[in-house]
Parts: structure tokens; C-alpha cells; sequence
């Protein structure tokens, strides 16, 4: 039996040499075409891969676009069948001031009932005009023909052609503010830490029951889910982002920021912003000028004019995932839709009373008033805006936005990026893939 062992293994080795040794001595067309073929099956050239991978994304685009158009119908359709929600509208005043002779968006610093520091809102927008002058006026012309259908005694802030703008990002929201957009703890570790410290000092037994209701109306309010008697964000303003990378662990959670009222985080410093600025500028100077095309002109049933768009090459998307990535300590409140906002209805007839100051439940009594003594848009109302809406959607139909240029943005007052401005521009040269 050792014998034998012996000879099979001698066999083996010279069998094993002996293939090598032709594989060496033959030219490489002689060789097994099975060896060529299970290379090729193994690895795909550089060019394959690419196409592959461009074959991807664009299907993702694609999909992408087609989820944008249904919710843009269902926006516009939910209003062609409800007219404006009276509710929404009431709480968006909050954020405007609304006497004669038309009203105008408040500023951080006179926000009820508490003000913002400043430099609390910054983000980064693509200006109309800047891109596309003749689109900017043509989107004025919908805004104000539209404007004119709407019932008499409407309070309407209209933005400024030279202020229409898409929100790419926000680095810090009016409801989510955030000091330092590149620390993970946004700049508010130290605040937390003596926050918890003193809430843990003047805890009294018997008032625990409190301080958790107390906490979560907090929590309900920074997450933009409406708290009866307080300030809240409207229903329109940006939603997190579908998508969005899970918070490490040195990054703050909702439980913790509820802890530390907007109100109550400090300002940034110079150097915060001026790093920010930079770094928004390095992320975008890497991203090559894009396209968006014109979707839709809608009136949401929170009272605002919409132009929509979509993203046919994923590249807003990706340009967002970069700005997501780059600045850990950004808010929450991202957009998850691609929107102009042309105008915003801030009050109807007999609802424009009903301040947002109200407790909840006698708001709503109020706003329920308002509907029987005939605020609530007429069916003929809604029905010529709508119609409006669709004829100015077939006008601008096939409308494309080339982007180019970017401005970095610390606002001053609600929604109308007025305030100090960065241009930040795209890349000049096509980058390799």
C-alpha cells in the first residue's frame, strides 16, 4: 500500500510538471480556448463596466423622474378636488407678516415667539435668472396670471423674479438649526451637555410627568409634526430626504436636538461659516454644469405656486448625496421634491383673523367658522385655477433649466434667500467618469 501511494504521487507531480511545461513551450493560440474563455467569463473590460454602471444610474434616473410626475399629479389634483386646506394656510402666516399693503416674509430676528440668531439659515440654491433669464420671466407671467383668478381679499406674498430659486440644500433649516454643518455634532455638543446637566439639577420628584410632555412637544415640533398652540413648521416646507445616510453614533439624534430648543443654539462663528463656504464651494466646482426639466405648474393645497421639475440625469440627486455626505452635521430638513415657489397664500376672507397663535383647538373652531361664512375657495374658483395651471404647464412643456451656477446662501428672512450670497460655479471641463 506504500508502495503504491508512492508511485501515484510520483505520477501526479511529473503529470503536473509536465502541463506546465507545454503550457510554457506552446504559443498562446495553442492553448485550451477554455482557459481564455473562463478569463473572460471572470473579469469584463473597463469600458463594459462603464456601461454597465451608466446603465444603472440612468435607469435609476429614469425612475426617479417618473415618481416626481406622480407626485406633482397628485399635488395638483388633490387641489383640483379639495381647493386650498384652510388649516395649512393659517399656519403658514406665522412665518409672514401680513399688514397692508401685502404681505412680506418675516425676518429670522422678529420670529414669534422666539427669534433666530444670526446666520441661523443657510443653504444652497440654483437662482432662475442667473441660469435662465428668459425662463425667469416666463414663470413671473404664470404667477401673475394665475394671480389674478384668485378671490378677492386673498393675501399673497409673491417672490421677485430675481429671487426665484430651487433649494438644493439646506446646511441649516428654520426649524432644525445647525451652528457647524461640518462637525457631526454640529456644534451643539457642548450645548447639549450643559442642557442635560441643568435639566438633571433642577429635576423634582413628582414633575417627571411633565418634563416628558415637556420633551415630547419638543421632539413633535423638530420633527415638523404639528404641536396644538405652538409654532410649527407649514406643511410645505422641506421634508427629510428619502435616502439620507443613518446618523453615526457621533452624530446627534432627534431625542437629543429636541433637548435643546432652535431658539436656544448659539450662532455660527466666522470661521464656521467661512469653512462652510469653502467646502460648498469644493463640491460644487467638482460637479459638472446639469440639466432640469420643467414638469408641471401646480397650486398646492397649502396655498403655494409651484414650478416643478425633474432630474432627468440624477445628477441634482447626486449632487445633493455629495453635499449630504460632505457636511455631517447639516439639519435633517432636506427637500425631497425639486420645486419653485412663485407665490404663497398666507390668507383667505375671514380666515386671515384666525391667528396661528391660537391654541389648536380653538384655531380649529375658528377656521371651521371661517369655512361656513365662505372662505373656502368656490368650486368655479378652483376649477379656473386649475385650468390655469394646466394651460401654462402645456406652454412652458419641454422647458429644460441648464445649470451652471449656484449661490451659497445665509437668509434672512423666511423663504426669499435674501441675505449675504456666495456664487459658487459649476466645473468648466467635463470630468472623467
Amino acid at each position: 500500500m506504500r508502495l503504491g501511494g508512492s508511485v501515484l504521487f510520483t505520477v501526479a507531480v511529473f503529470g503536473s510538471l509536465a502541463y506546465l511545461l507545454r503550457r510554457r513551450l506552446l504559443p498562446v493560440s495553442a492553448r485550451e480556448p477554455a482557459d481564455r474563455q473562463g478569463q473572460q467569463q471572470d473579469s469584463s473590460s473597463p469600458t463594459e463596466h462603464t456601461a454597465l454602471l451608466a446603465a444603472d444610474s440612468s435607469t435609476a434616473a429614469q425612475q426617479a423622474v417618473k415618481k416626481l410626475q406622480d407626485v406633482y399629479a397628485s399635488m395638483a389634483l388633490a387641489f383640483s378636488a379639495a381647493g386650498l386646506d384652510l388649516g395649512t394656510v393659517a399656519e403658514t402666516a406665522a412665518w409672514f407678516e401680513t399688514g397692508p399693503p401685502a404681505p412680506w416674509p418675516r425676518r429670522y430676528s422678529s420670529f414669534l415667539p422666539h427669534p433666530l440668531p444670526p446666520g441661523s439659515v443657510r443653504l444652497v440654491v440654483v437662482p432662475l435668472a442667473d441660469n435662465c433669464p428668459r425662463l425667469a420671466s416666463m414663470a413671473a407671467a404664470a404667477a401673475a396670471d394665475i394671480l389674478s383668478l384668485l378671490p378677492p381679499g386673498c393675501k399673497v406674498f409673491s417672490n421677485a423674479r430675481q429671487n426665484l430659486h430651487i433649494t438644493v440644500f439646506h446646511f441649516s433649516h428654520p426649524a432644525d438649526t445647525r451652528p457647524d454643518s461640518l462637525d457631526a455634532r454640529s456644534g451643539l455638543a457642548h450645548c447639549l451637555a450643559a442642557q442635560q446637566g441643568s435639566a438633571g439639577a433642577q429635576q423634582q420628584p413628582g414633575n417627571e410627568q411633565q418634563q416628558q410632555t415637556r420633551q415630547q412637544q419638543q421632539q413633535q415640533q423638530n420633527d415638523g409634526n404639528p404641536v396644538p398652540g405652538s409654532q410649527h413648521q407649514p406643511s410645505l416646507l422641506p421634508t427629510p430626504a428619502a435616502g439620507a445616510a443613518a446618523a453615526g453614533e457621533a452624530q446627534l439624534s432627534a431625542s437629543q436636538l429636541a433637548l435643546l430648543p432652535v431658539h436656544q443654539r448659539p450662532e455660527p462663528t466666522a470661521q464656521q461659516l467661512a469653512a462652510e463656504q469653502a467646502a460648498a464651494a469644493a463640491v460644487v466646482v467638482a460637479t459638472t454644469p446639469f440639466t432640469l426639466q420643467f414638469e408641471r405648474v401646480l397650486l398646492a393645497r397649502s396655498g403655494v405656486l409651484l414650478l416643478t421639475w425633474s432630474d432627468p440625469n440624477g445628477a441634482l440627486a447626486r449632487l445633493r448625496g455629495s453635499l449630504h455626505s460632505s457636511f455631517p452635521g447639516a439639519c435633517s430638513k432636506q427637500s425631497s421634491i425639486i420645486h419653485t415657489s412663485l407665490f404663497r397664500i398666507v390668507g383667505t376672507p375671514a380666515v386671515s383673523d384666525v391667528g396661528s397663535e391660537q391654541p389648536g383647538q380653538q384655531q380649529q373652531q375658528l377656521l371651521g367658522e371661517a369655512e361656513a361664512a365662505g372662505a373656502k375657495m368656490s368650486a368655479a374658483a378652483v376649477a379656473n385655477i386649475s385650468a390655469a395651471c394646466e394651460r401654462w404647464t402645456q406652454q412652458l412643456q419641454g422647458m429644460r433649466l441648464a445649470v451652471s451656477s449656484l449661490w451659497w446662501v445665509c437668509e434672512e428672512e423666511f423663504s426669499s434667500i435674501q441675505g449675504q450670497r456666495l456664487p459658487l460655479a459649476c466645473c468648466s471641463v467635463a470630468l472623467p467618469i
